[in-house]
């Protein structure tokens, strides 16, 4: 999507128009994704395992430990929460920053906190100011 955003932009789109084709294209996907869910019928019966088949299944699955629906927070389930939610969080405490920052200029307190992010946050504060500072030109009157 970011991709089709800068694309408009260099193809000269307003600003005030450049998410137009990124939102057709959202909802196209989520058109399609309403049909192949309509689509989804029940599996065939002669599909299922039929009772002889599936005693050797069942009773090698009845020895055999599985992780799967077990519950519990061990370890290996924290660290992948933490390895997901740690950039999750730090993502929205930058937006936070980025817009309470474009709100209050003046001050700048990420900059001690960040450390070695200081320079892209300066950054993407001037760019937010410099976005908020242009209007976008009035459209003309269709006919």
């Amino acid at each position: 999507m970011n991709y089709t955003h800068e694309g408009q932009i260099a193809a000269g789109v307003s600003r005030a128009e450049v998410h137009d084709y990124s939102m057709y294209i959202l909802a196209g996907v989520l058109v399609l994704g309403f049909v192949a869910n309509a689509v989804v019928t029940p599996v065939d019966r002669n599909w299922f395992t039929k009772d002889e088949g599936a005693a050797p299944v069942m009773a090698v699955a009845a020895t055999s430990r599985s992780d799967v629906g077990s519950g519990g927070l061990d370890a290996k389930v924290l660290l992948a929460w933490l390895a997901v939610g740690i950039p999750i969080a730090f993502g929205v405490y930058q937006s936070s920053e980025a817009v309470r920052l474009t709100a209050e200029p003046s001050k700048h307190p990420v900059q001690t906190v960040m450390g070695p992010f200081a320079s892209l946050t300066s950054r993407f504060h001037a760019v937010c100011v410099e976005v908020s500072a242009i209007s976008p030109a009035p459209k003309p009157p269709r006919e």
